[in-house]
């Protein structure tokens, strides 16, 4: 008769166990062992099982380990595209020969540190499990390989781990195995205190008492495990994830040259991603794992610059400006060749470096990093500021644009605004609140530079910007949600909109938890906005639809002054609405 045996237990302040077992005669197959002295715990059979040490697990069996993938974790190519795959599994001994081939072999035992486990695992839960039957095994790497091609599919898909249905999870793997005699263990770690910051992140509204809980949490985690969560959190988001489907798949179709229809989508879905709270980072990283072809840019001038520089350790000032100029090519291209070009100059130079002791062209390299860590900071933040309204900025993060306007201008002169500030312009997908921020960035960093005193205004005036658009759309959201029919009618009926103008602005009092003052200007450019709207869905969308003259969407977007994000997301629940395609 199957049974299951269960077994708690905490092994520091942040990690605590939970060990199972299944199969026949449980009780006399599976034995404890703890040591006073030492405070080490071993769970073992047929001397297969776990040794649990403070820091560390140790193991010894066939089996290996498995979680829930999170966002943003790299993981192969093949798990990437194909949504179904929900979980991460690792088998003991296994190596990656190449991307098609894992190779087994007989070193079925080790350990691991739980710093390691929750870094490249799972933040929150991790899993360990063994496949123990009474034969001998003598072809260790082929039993190991009989146990993936078995349980493999099942473990990648199934949504028990997400779940932690862990009684459920040890019989699907027995009845998977489908072995007579076999028992299965199953060693789970969880992080605490992590965990318990992801059940406060699921709850979405928080009480008072749990929001100072969460703060409490958070002062006892490393920052990046306190962001890993909230990202996950993030795309836990229905709507986020299909997102992430479809870029994914529109990525992939990069391999077959995409349409400039299909690259425009993939544009607007980056930028809902970023908007939703999704770093750029993680999206860069799903770009440079498709292995992207198309859209690739000419690298050989750039090679020429760095194998000259790697023979003679000289590079100019000419030379670093091309450079940058390639980099952000790239990025606008959303190409990855660039990176890989310099990544591998940056091996020759380490292995040349430590072989002919040549520092002067070490000193160089670090000069060229030193400027490319200094793009990267100001196009992240400026890209953040034109398109992300919610981003939190700092006087810090001013300060630091005004530092490395004075580094590029000294290279040549307008090198700034020509680098960071010409392709945010040229984005379709600029909003006027953006292009409103950039404009006043591009006049008040020279005036701050010149003037000192001018850069705590300066901020709290880009700051008041930015928080004009999120008032904005929220405003235009609660007007849809309640009042739509009132203020379509604004200016057609004798209507008293001060009354209906208070009723919004307690519904936002509300929802921020706190009196906002909204300025008149920016009423009207909310009242407006209604205009264009309505008029783009009684009049535009619907001759559009049916003359199928997509110039008429251009020559709209173009003159009427609306969004272009927002009037394709008005377009797509239009054709939804009526079950166009």
């Amino acid at each position: 008769m199957l049974k299951k045996l269960i077994f708690e237990g905490v092994i520091n302040h942040r990690v605590s166990y939970t060990f199972y077992a299944y199969g026949e005669d449980v009780y006399s197959r599976v034995f404890y062992q703890y040591d006073k002295d030492s405070g080490i715990e071993r769970f073992f059979s047929k001397g297969f099982g776990f040794t649990v040490f403070d820091d560390r697990i140790a193991y010894r069996g066939f089996g290996g380990s498995f979680c829930n993938y999170m966002f943003g974790v790299e993981r192969p190519f093949k798990d990437l595209i194909k949504p179904e795959v929900k979980n991460r599994l690792i088998m003991f001994g296994a190596t990656q020969r190449d991307s098609e081939t894992i190779e087994f072999t007989d070193l079925i035992s080790g350990e691991e540190s739980y710093l390691n486990i929750f870094s490249e695992g799972n933040a929150v839960t991790n899993y360990f499990f063994m496949v123990i039957d009474k034969k001998e095994h003598k072809n260790i790497g082929k039993r190991q390989e009989e146990i993936l091609k078995k349980l493999g599919k099942t473990l990648k898909r199934t949504e028990l781990v997400k779940e932690e249905n862990d009684l459920e999870l040890i019989k699907l793997i027995h009845t998977v195995i489908n072995e007579k005699d076999v028992l299965i263990i199953l060693f789970k770690v969880y992080d605490i205190l992590v965990k318990s910051l992801w059940n406060l992140l699921s709850k979405g509204e928080l009480t008072v008492a749990e929001q100072e809980r969460m703060k409490e949490i958070e002062k006892h985690l490393e920052k990046y495990q306190i962001e890993r969560i909230r990202v996950e959190s993030i795309y836990q988001n229905e709507e986020n994830q299909n997102m992430v489907n479809e870029y994914v798949s529109l990525l992939l179709k990069r391999e077959k040259n995409m349409s400039e229809e299909d690259e425009s989508r993939l544009k607007k879905l980056r930028l809902s991603l970023i908007r939703n709270g999704i770093p750029e980072s993680i999206l860069d990283g799903l770009e440079r794992s498709m292995k992207t072809t198309a859209f690739s840019t000419r690298t050989e001038d750039i090679k020429e610059i760095l194998d000259s520089f790697i023979s003679t350790g000289i590079i100019s000032d000419e030379d670093i400006i091309r450079l940058i100029l390639a980099k952000r090519k790239s990025l606008v291209n959303r190409d990855m060749s660039f990176e890989q070009t310099f990544l591998d100059a940056g091996r020759i130079i380490d292995e040349k470096v430590s072989k002919e002791g040549d520092f002067l062209l070490m000193e160089g390299f670090n000069k060229v990093i030193t400027y490319f860590d200094r793009f990267d900071t100001t196009y992240q933040l400026l890209t953040k500021i034109s398109f992300v309204p919610e981003t939190e900025i700092t006087e810090n993060h001013l300060r630091s644009l005004i530092g490395n306007y004075k580094v590029f201008e000294e290279l040549k002169k307008g090198l700034f605004f020509e680098v960071f500030f010409s392709d945010l312009y040229r984005d379709p997908y600029l909003t006027n609140y953006g292009k409103k921020r950039l404009s006043f960035l591009e006049k008040q960093i020279p005036l701050i530079v010149s003037d000192e005193t001018m850069l705590t205004p300066s901020f709290y005036a880009l700051k008041n910007l930015m928080q004009e658009e999120i008032y904005f759309y929220k405003i235009i959201r609660i007007i849809k949600e309640n009042f739509w029919e009132v203020f379509s009618l604004w200016g057609e009926k004798d209507l008293d909109m001060d009354y209906y103008i208070s009723k919004v602005q307690e519904r936002l009092k509300e929802e921020l938890g706190e009196d906002v003052y909204i300025p008149k200007y920016l009423w009207q450019e909310v009242f407006w906005h209604i205009k264009k709207e309505v008029f783009f869905i009684t009049q535009v969308l619907p001759k559009i639809s049916e003359e199928k003259n997509l110039e008429l969407k251009e020559d709209f977007i173009a003159n009427s002054g609306i969004d272009r994000f927002y009037a394709e997301e008005l377009e797509k629940s239009y054709y939804s609405k009526h079950g166009i395609r």
